[in-house]
């Protein structure tokens, strides 16, 4: 976003410092990460996992590679009491809640992406096959499909929509045999779909993993860790703030963030601490004439 266009629009201070939210108008660019996603993404069937610690911008960073790249998608969160069969059947709930949007409104405009035209009637009728009768929208609304993780692949796979599934290294270990077996599922139906791809998002554990795969497996999935930002990194996302709100904080502040060392802070930490400041400063959204905050708390 141009500094020209922000002047036209009324930007709020929460979708400027995002600390419990991937990062939107004010994302950082990670090149060396992104160019590798390209490259991942040019390989029918690869799978990727994106790793590194909690607050480094792994979210982010996917969130705003399929948005820059239009590719449709949907997300699933992993939680301790999560089961493999769960997350397959979240999935499909969320297909459903995409259906129903379909059948009121005649289109799809959930929290994903949807930029192809012909998404949502693709997800009707993949979805409506993994009924074993004729359906209408009282049956959608209160009958589930058979949930199998094939039916699964074919209703991702027609309708060209990434899985995303977050925070994955949360799965309970009994759990991630039957979840690696879903990966190389999804690896099966590549000749089929050449879009069909999963993409896990988790925090680095002890072992420098977020997942322990099996050979058989690990030659199929990309890892991807995402690095921490520089110094430099992170007071760029003050000063593209700065700009969006059009406000100036005191010039020590940047200063004294590039001088601490690489690692000590997160951009997490850094969306949180000057979401703060503007809201103790009751700056809300974008200020009319430029403002100076001075304050040093």
């Amino acid at each position: 976003m141009t500094k020209e266009s922000s002047n036209k629009i009324q930007i709020s201070v929460l979708n400027v410092f995002t600390p419990y939210k991937p990062a939107g108008i004010n994302y950082i660019e990670r090149k060396g990460s992104e160019e590798e996603l390209q490259r991942i993404f040019s390989i029918p069937g690869m799978q990727i996992n994106i790793k590194g610690i909690r607050g480094c911008g792994k979210s982010s960073l996917v969130q705003h590679f399929l948005k820059e790249k239009e590719i449709p998608h949907i997300a699933t969160w992993c939680t301790a009491s999560h089961t493999a069969q769960l997350l397959i059947e979240n999935t499909f709930h969320t297909l459903r809640e995409i259906l129903l949007q379909i059948e009121t409104t005649g289109k799809a405009v959930p929290t994903s992406s949807y930029k192809q035209s012909d998404t949502g009637e693709l997800i009707t009728q993949t979805y409506f096959n993994c009924y074993d009768a004729p359906i209408n929208q009282t049956t959608l609304r209160s009958l589930l499909p058979k949930m199998t993780n094939d039916n699964l692949c074919r209703c991702l796979g027609a309708s060209g929509l990434i899985w995303i599934v977050e925070e994955i290294d949360v799965l309970p270990t009994a759990e991630q045999e039957d979840w690696l077996n879903m990966l190389i599922l999804f690896n099966g139906w590549v000749n089929t779909f050449r879009t069909l791809r999963i993409i896990t998002v988790g925090r680095i554990k002890e072992t420098g993993d977020t997942l322990c795969f099996r050979k058989d497996v690990g030659r199929k999935i990309t890892e991807i860790e995402v690095p921490l930002m520089t110094n430099e990194e992170l007071a760029k996302i003050i000063s593209t703030g700065e700009d969006l709100l059009n406000v100036e904080f005191a010039e020590h502040l940047q200063e004294e963030l590039k001088n601490i060392r690489p690692g000590t802070i997160l951009p997490e930490n850094v969306h949180k601490i000057f979401l703060n400041k503007c809201l103790k400063n009751r700056i809300e959204i974008r200020q009319k004439e430029r403002r100076k905050i001075k304050d040093r708390n």
